[in-house]
Formats: C-alpha cells, structure tokens, sequence
C-alpha cells in the first residue's frame, strides 16, 4: 500500500493505492480516492486477507500501472471489507513480475507498466544530493538473467538502505525493488524507484531460493562505491579541484563540439509559451554553426549574439516534436523539429480552404433539414439542436476567418480575378474577330477545304503556343 500524492500542488494527496493478490497469484491494482481515504485505511492492512464486496471494475488506463493487468479495481462509498483469518484460505503473501530481457526494450524511457527487478547486490553508492529538495542512493545488482543494473533508490528508500546493514560474511543479497521506472542513458539500463516501489532484501520465497545457486559464486562483499558528486567532497579538496588560473582558463583548450540549446520566447495572438531550437534546426535557420558564431563572441562581450538576437519579432510556423513531460507532466518547453517562414498567399489558401469546407458542411446541413421538411417527418428536438448547434459553429468561423484574412489580400484576389475574367472574353473575342477577317480578305471563299484549312493551322498555331510556353516554364 502506498499513497499517490500530487508533487505540483505540494504533496496533494491524490489517492490510496494498493495491489492485491488472490488465491491463484493474479495482481489487480486497487484504488480508494482521497475522499473515501478515511473510511477504509484502518480497515487494511499489508499481508492481510479480506473479502472485499461492491467495488467497480475500470480498465487500467494511464501511465504508472504497478501491474500488467488491465484491469484495476476503484472503491466506492458502498463498498464493504470483512476480514479472514489467513489459514481458511492459501493465498501468497507477496506477488512479483519480474522484468525479463524479452520485455525490457518496450519499457524503457516508457512509464505505461512499472517493472519489478531482483538481482544480487554487489555495490552501494552514497547519499546524493539532486538540487535543494531531493535526495537518492545508487544501487548495483547482478539482476536474475546476470546483467548488470543500477537501481536509483530515491528519498526515504536510499535513506533507509545503508551500507553497514550488508556485511561481507552474511551475504550474498538477492535484492527486490517493485514498480520501478526503466531508463536508458548512453546504452547503459538503469532503474528508479517510484512511490509504489518496496524493497525486499533475501525474501524467503520459491523463486528467491532458485537463485542462490546461480549467486553462489559471486562474492559476498559489497563495495562501497563512493559518491562522484562534487557536492559530497569536503572543502579542503573541493576548492583545489581542477584548480587553473586565469591565462589557463582562456588558454585551454575545450571541446569543439558545441552545439545550439536557444531558448525562445513565443507569442501568437492567444497565448505565449517557450519552445526550444535545437542543433539541426538552428544551423539552417542560422546558416552557421555553433562553433563559428562561438568564435565571434569576443571576451569582454558574452551577450547573445547579434546572429541569435535577430530572431526577435520574426514570424514563424512551427513544428513541434512533444515527448513525455510535455503530454504527461504538462511542461511547455516544446522542441521545435521544423519551422518555416510564413508565406501571405498559402496562409490565404488555406484560411479560404478551410471557409469552404465549412460552407460544405454548412449546405449539408441545410441539405439534410430541407429533407426532412419534404418527406414531412417531425424533427426531433435533439436533431434540431445538434444541427443548430452546427450552424453557429459555421457562422462562428466565417466570422474568425473573416478576421484573420487581411481585407486588402481580399481585395487583390477579387481583382485579379476581374482582370482575368476581361482577358479571357476579350481574347476570344478578338479570335473570331480574326477568323471573320480571314475569310474576308484573305480566303475570299468559303468552301469546306478553305473552312478546315483555317481550323486545323489555328489549332496549330495554339499548340504550338501552349507547347512552348509549358516548356519554358519548366
């Protein structure tokens, strides 16, 4: 049992979870909402056995699920607990699912399913300090299938995990951490544990015992592997670290490889937010490399420079890669994988596509309420409302559109459409006007040689007009 509490809104608790397990070893996740919290959490208790009447039963849905069941099982106000003696029934006190190597791929940086490990200590790191608030301890374990793993025991686990509990003559220590995140850092696996997470040190089960032959010939020692946190060295050593002067410091010579993290600040006409422009994409909007525009900064000026700067006020349209904090965690530094420079004739295109698909749905709905008006069938009230409520929608984005599209872009179409429209009627005009004159003073007859004669060199002619202007304008 554990509580799920809401880090943004201070420690908020959200609910009371637990996992249950029944006769057969099958895990559900089980849920009391913070308002049912008081009426239930004195009438359970770990590694006790109940029956539990008039729950609901939801699909598991989310991210964070501390078994693979799909299923979990929600408390209701109606819902009743009766205790049991444990010998009426045989149900196992703990159940696992271990993560296995066949698995192991789809969980990583993947927060769906948490994973359960175990494996054999052989390190412990030190107390690190992760900002003002947090704390954690590293772990490292042979895990069951002998890879080896770092687990990170965050707050109160790595507290509690001291190194001078594991002495050398009484190991080795088959180690279980439960509903732990998989991460992926340089190619190398590692595990952290969650809210949900328990830890079990040499449990007396069946599976436990299975490995201790395959641990058998590992040491018994476990190593204290010390802390690589600057902050955890004393002061005496950590203010002559990599200590150089200042001749050294601009003299050095660091690594080449730098690369663009600009931070942007953008605005549209509804909200602001950040977005973030990585390497790839800067390069191009830039045309320059990190390293080149690090060179023009001169010693006595680290302002941004003029390059970057001249991004304010530039309007874009951008392409958003959202990863997991972005959609899980609601963080809004958005990474930008492409932009483009707005172009004011296909933001007109596509503002009067999207006016007409609208009038399309607009005449079928009109359509469909002239229908029902012929066949003489009563409308019903909640068809009426529907369709209605459609209307207003159409109405609303004309008006929208009407206030995006720039009155002068209107104006400029309308007219190039007149012109063409003259064009086009006095060119055939002049045609037959051409063809009349041809028979007057040229043909002087009009017989059906002379007639076809016309005809085919006038077709020929325009093709060959229509030819050469195709091909020249590639």
């Amino acid at each position: 049992m554990w509580n799920a509490i809401n880090l943004k809104k201070n420690g908020e608790l959200i609910s009371m979870d637990m996992i249950f397990i029944d006769e057969k070893g099958n895990l559900m996740h089980g849920i009391i909402r913070k308002n049912q919290v008081n009426r239930f959490k004195d009438k359970l208790n770990e590694s006790s056995v109940f029956i539990i009447k008039n729950f609901k039963v939801v699909e598991s849905i989310g991210g964070y699920r501390p078994v693979q069941n799909s299923l979990k099982i929600i408390f209701l106000a109606s819902t009743a607990i009766k205790n049991l003696s444990e010998d009426i029934v045989e149900i196992p006190l703990n159940g696992f699912e271990f993560i296995n190597p066949d698995v192991i791929d789809s969980r990583v940086n993947n927060n769906i399913v948490l994973s359960d490990v175990v494996g054999c200590l052989y390190g412990i790191g030190d107390i690190e300090s992760i900002g003002s608030k947090w704390k954690n301890r590293d772990i490292h374990i042979l895990n069951d299938y002998l890879a080896k793993a770092k687990i990170t025991l965050w707050e109160e686990f790595g507290e509690k995990f001291c190194p001078y509990l594991y002495s050398n003559d009484a190991g080795p220590y088959t180690v279980i951490v439960t509903s732990t995140t998989v991460k992926e850092f340089r190619g190398e696996i590692s595990f952290s544990t969650t809210y949900a997470s328990k830890i079990y040190v040499n449990l007396d089960i069946d599976y436990i015992r299975s490995l201790a032959p395959k641990f058998s010939t590992m040491s018994n020692e476990v190593q204290i592997i010390k802390s690589s946190n600057v902050n955890s060295l004393p002061r005496e050593e950590e203010m002559f670290l990599n200590r150089m002067d200042i001749k050294e410091l601009l003299e050095a010579e660091w690594s080449s490889e730098l690369q663009y993290k600009i931070h942007l600040k953008v605005t549209d006409r509804t909200r602001d937010t950040s977005f973030i422009l990585f390497n790839v994409v800067a390069e191009k909007l830039l045309d320059t490399s990190a390293h080149k525009l690090f060179n023009k900064l001169t010693t006595t000026n680290n302002d941004v420079h003029v390059q970057v700067q001249s991004l304010c006020g530039k309007e874009f349209v951008f392409k958003l890669r959202l990863n997991h904090y972005n959609l899980k965690e609601g963080l809004e530094n958005f990474t930008i994988s492409k932009l483009w420079i707005p172009d004011d004739n296909l933001e007109v295109k596509y503002k009067l596509r999207k006016e007409e698909k609208f009038m399309s749905c607009k005449d079928e709905i009109y359509q469909s309420s002239s229908s029902t008006t012929k066949h003489g069938k009563p409308e019903k009230p909640e068809d009426k409302a529907e369709k209605d409520k459609w209307i207003n929608v159409v109405r609303e984005t004309r008006k929208e559109l009407s206030r995006q599209i720039p009155l002068s872009s209107l104006r400029n179409i309308a007219t190039l459409k007149f012109i063409c429209t003259l064009f086009g009627s006095a060119g055939y005009a002049l045609l037959l006007s051409a063809t009349e004159r041809i028979f007057r003073n040229i043909m002087k007859k009009r017989t059906l040689k002379e007639v076809m004669n016309v005809v085919i060199w006038q077709s020929f002619f325009a093709t060959c007009a229509l030819l050469i202007g195709l091909f020249t304008s590639g």
